[in-house]
């Protein structure tokens, strides 16, 4: 499952660099693919060939934000696609952790990270950093915006989801499908 995850997703941002310059419109690629993603979920929940958990009122209430969260993670990588390599925006990707089990420790009562974790994740800042140093060109505002805004969207999408999903646990012990709630949520729209 988790193999399959990695292949998916780097896929994705193949793919979306080469569609957005086929077609160059973020917002509205970005849509037809949520389009798409919403049909095919709830066909596949018609034909009964997916189960997906009903929408109700007290669990959309708790993750609303997680799917207008994600679009704009969704948005803001599209947008960095658009102005930079592929090879850049992992680059950046890279970074979330640092983010996260920062945020992980500062908001979620979790442990911080261990000197050793702290050291790795320093280097992956400074590989960041070095590679930002020496790519053809350099990095532009754009880009260097971009980025940021997608550091911290990706980073409190996680953080987020982490707290909704805790606290909902705590609340009901069914098991939440947040995948089928967000493509649920955006099949209403």
């Amino acid at each position: 499952m988790g193999l399959g995850y990695v292949l998916c997703s780097s896929m994705m941002m193949v793919v979306n660099k080469l569609a957005l310059r086929a077609f160059p419109y973020p917002s509205s690629l970005m849509a037809l693919q949520f389009l798409v993603s919403a049909v095919v979920v709830r066909g596949l929940g018609v034909l009964g060939q997916l189960e997906c958990a009903p929408l109700e009122r007290e669990r959309v209430r708790a993750f609303w934000i997680v799917p207008l969260v994600f679009e704009v993670a969704i948005f803001t990588n599209m947008k960095m696609l658009q102005a930079a390599s592929v090879e850049t925006v992992i680059v950046f990707r890279t970074l979330v952790p640092l983010i996260t089990s920062w945020a992980d420790a500062a908001f979620m009562g979790r442990e911080a990270p261990s000197t050793r974790s702290a050291l790795s994740l320093l280097a992956i800042v400074l590989s960041a950093l070095g590679y930002a140093g020496t790519s053809s060109g350099g990095l532009r505002v754009d880009v260097w915006m971009w980025a940021i805004t997608y550091l911290t969207v990706l980073a409190f999408e996680m953080v987020y989801v982490k707290h909704v999903r805790r606290a909902q646990s705590r609340r009901n012990s069914r098991r939440n499908s947040l995948g089928a709630i967000s493509a649920q949520f955006c099949a209403m729209i």
